[in-house]
């Protein structure tokens, strides 16, 4: 994977998750104000950007996984994508 595909990604997970949480504080300030008519709705929209953020972000590592450029840092659990 190329520096401009991950950045893409990297776009496209931060872009699903702002989605999700502009969805949710929305749907907080409706419930907020006593209307609950779109909750289902807002939840349900909400969720589907999570789980395209999440996703995207699986792209990455099964690339990485393939490619075997995935190298373990001892202070990190995470790991280094080099």
């Amino acid at each position: 994977m190329t520096k401009d595909e991950l950045s893409m990604v990297g776009f496209e997970i931060v872009a699903y998750s702002g989605d999700a949480r502009s969805t949710l504080l929305s749907l907080l300030k409706e419930m907020r104000a006593g209307n609950f008519e779109h909750v289902e709705e807002k939840l349900k929209e909400a969720d589907e950007n999570i789980n395209l953020a999440h996703q995207s972000q699986t792209k990455i590592y099964n690339k990485r996984l393939e490619e075997k450029t995935w190298k373990w840092d001892s202070f990190s659990f995470m790991g280094k994508i080099t």
